[in-house]
């Protein structure tokens, strides 16, 4: 059985993501579910619902296609995988209970979040035109954050630690934003969308 846990505030959805992989003693989650998360995840947030007008069904339609693993419950959205539980199906069942506009503007508010790290991910490397160099040098930069966030929290749990890890993550991304072209940075701006406060 896995379980991860994602808060709705970064800092605490990498210290929770480290913190359980630490203490289950297993190959913790991977760089790029560390920095990026997962949009979908997104939608539990109140002011997520209400920008992408999801309805009461729409959002249990989201829920049940999760097959009971995932939990939001105040801050927290709680994930627990048991036997051969496929996140990545349960993920992609989800997005279907979104209409084109609601994925699009989904992503539009990640990439707002995610920024530059956006690369990390293929499809989006592949949209700002990154080149193989380009993403290797950000696949750099983040394994070394997500190195001084484990190393940082080794000594255990600590809320106290989640400005540092914050701190990390923005510098990561500060990093990454410089690997790109400026003709990169802009398409990035275009893809964000209409601002959001998240």
């Amino acid at each position: 059985m896995k379980t991860l846990c994602f808060l709705k505030k970064w800092p605490a959805l990498i210290v929770l993501l480290l913190s359980a992989s630490l203490v289950r003693a297993q190959e913790g989650p991977p760089m790029e579910e560390i920095l990026l998360g997962r949009p979908i995840f997104l939608v539990f947030r109140d002011h997520v619902k209400v920008e992408l007008k999801l309805t009461d069904t729409s959002l249990r339609k989201i829920e049940d296609a999760f097959e009971g693993a995932v939990q939001a419950r105040g801050a927290m959205v709680s994930i627990r995988l048991e036997g051969d539980m496929d996140l990545d199906a349960m993920e992609k069942k989800a997005f279907g209970h979104l209409t084109p506009a609601q994925r699009d503007r989904l992503y539009e508010i990640w990439l707002q979040k995610v920024g530059a790290m956006s690369i990390l991910k293929p499809e989006f490397a592949k949209k700002l035109g990154a080149s193989e160099s380009q993403v290797e040098q950000a696949r750099r930069i983040g394994q070394a954050c997500v190195d001084e966030m484990m190393e940082l929290m080794a000594s255990g749990p600590d809320p106290a630690k989640a400005k540092e890890i914050d701190r990390l993550r923005e510098a990561a991304e500060q990093k990454i934003t410089s690997v790109l072209k400026a003709e990169q940075r802009k398409k990035l701006e275009t893809l964000r969308g209409k601002p959001f406060k998240l």
